[in-house]
């Protein structure tokens, strides 16, 4: 262990675990590790489900889901959603399955391996929640620029490259995926994405270019840094 730390690899790949939102998560090398900004899409989540008088399990869809840390952690603190997670890596689904057994959330998330730019997956036969329309939509997708300078050494060498990197200087997830989805939120409802910290004027345009959202907000991090792009629909 003091060995593989020694060559800079993350404490939370060596130990096979890393705290997230009051709550522990098993990662491997095949996941993202969970970080502390990421947890205000969490709470901007379960703001929304405490707010909202909702006459149904309110739906929750994670995209590109990682570990499973931001919907596990919704569905965790919210005993009334249901939560669809999904991601492309069959790894990572994996990673996550382990997550969901350990918080023993089984009966109200489902898993779906599928790439988030295709939405061929809402009709897979074997889905258990048949309804596709959701309350939520939060996502922590690939945002870097593959040669953003400022980029940690040892980020590059050992997290997924999947996980990290995307094109259009980090924007095209985030713009593809929230085009794709807006379509499928209820009349009352949520979609957060977490950003990069450059991009949130960018963001804020897009997500107003939508014509969807009553209210666009960019959401900053403890570092007073642009980290959350944020939409509601108020019906």
């Amino acid at each position: 262990m003091v060995r593989r730390r020694g060559q800079g690899e993350p404490v939370a790949y060596i130990i096979g675990e890393k705290e997230f939102y009051g709550l522990t998560f098993k990662v491997t090398s095949d996941v993202l590790i969970p970080r502390p900004e990421t947890e205000h899409l969490v709470e901007k989540a379960l703001d929304w489900v405490h707010k909202k008088s909702f006459d149904h399990p309110v739906r929750v869809l994670d995209l590109g889901c990682g570990s499973g840390c931001v919907g596990l952690s919704i569905a965790a603190k919210a005993p009334n959603t249901i939560v669809s997670l999904l991601d492309i890596s069959e790894k990572a689904l994996a990673v996550t399955q382990d997550n969901i057994h350990l918080h023993k959330l089984n009966e109200r998330v489902e898993l779906i391996k599928a790439s988030a730019a295709e939405v061929g997956w809402m009709t897979q036969g074997n889905r258990i929640f048949k309804h596709n329309i959701f309350d939520i939509v939060v996502a922590n997708p690939p945002y870097i620029d593959r040669h953003d300078p400022e980029v940690e050494k040892f980020v590059r060498k050992f997290e997924p490259e999947i996980a990290l990197f995307a094109e259009e200087k980090g924007l095209s997830l985030l713009k593809s995926w929230s085009e794709i989805y807006e379509k499928y939120l209820s009349s009352e409802a949520m979609m957060a994405m977490e950003i990069g910290s450059q991009q949130g004027t960018e963001m804020y345009d897009h997500f107003k270019m939508l014509g969807c959202f009553h209210d666009v907000q960019i959401i900053q991090d403890l570092a007073n840094h642009d980290r959350i792009v944020f939409g509601a629909k108020y019906g």
